[in-house]
């Protein structure tokens, strides 16, 4: 028998539309120790010592709420190189509109749907996520081909022909 499944976010701050005062309301949130430890999970790091955000919420007069501010993290993640631990200081900012609409997923705006109550916790966790490096690595570490050469960088500065490559390959065989 599996355990029963909860929809509990790890990182959970709910806030009532109505205890937003017509001028906004500003607020820190920061994780305690359960909730980085279940982010740390969620995300895949090795750790994760510190998260806080400091945000306002803005009620805009087409019904719309604004969330702006800006978030900070202290995490570990395993090198994508050398498997070693690599330590970031995340500072990002934050800038998420809430709709009575449901979302476009076609906008590259951060737009997120209006309910009562809003999980900011939620939308901070989301926001933790997609503010990591998705490929982490040390300074100095590079990828190696199989040949021993460094992997071309991202705007293909030292590209070779794949199938010169595939050649020298052949070649040692």
């Amino acid at each position: 028998m599996q355990p029963p499944q909860t929809d509990k976010p790890e990182f959970s701050r709910l806030v009532a539309l109505c205890d937003i005062p017509p001028q906004g309301f500003a607020g820190v949130f920061q994780a305690d120790e359960t909730e980085k430890e279940t982010l740390s999970s969620r995300f895949d790091l090795l750790s994760l010592s510190e998260f806080s955000a400091d945000i306002r919420l803005v009620p805009l007069h087409s019904g719309e709420l604004e969330l702006t501010g800006s978030a900070t993290a202290t995490l570990s993640q395993s090198s994508v190189v050398t498997m070693e631990p690599v330590i970031s200081e995340l500072n990002f900012p934050l800038s998420v509109l809430f709709t009575k609409e449901p979302p476009d997923p076609q906008t590259e705006e951060d737009v997120e749907e209006l309910t009562d109550p809003l999980d900011i916790g939620e939308v901070l966790a989301q926001c933790l996520g997609i503010a990591l490096d998705p490929y982490p690595r040390n300074p100095g570490e590079e990828f190696l081909s199989p040949g021993g050469e460094a992997a071309a960088d991202e705007a293909g500065r030292g590209r070779r022909n794949p199938f010169a490559i595939l050649k020298k390959l052949q070649d040692q065989a």
